[in-house]
């Protein structure tokens, strides 16, 4: 398996990015984490390959620089 298909977690993903695995959750129930997840069963997983794109998509240069998001 290449590294950026590696499948992360919810509890990958919330150690990442230091956040609770319920916040994803909400998050993701919500409709406001526009990341794409992989559903199998009751199991949610993140491509890194996505998660890596979703960050660079969020860098910002200053606090009031607020992105196209």
């Amino acid at each position: 398996m290449n590294v950026s298909d590696q499948l992360l977690t919810d509890s990958d993903l919330a150690a990442r990015w230091q956040v609770s695995s319920k916040t994803l959750r909400n998050a993701r129930v919500s409709g406001h984490l526009h990341l794409p997840y992989i559903k199998i069963g009751r199991a949610v997983r993140y491509r890194l390959s996505d998660v890596k794109a979703y960050e660079s998509g969020r860098l910002r240069t200053s606090t009031s620089d607020r992105g196209s998001d």
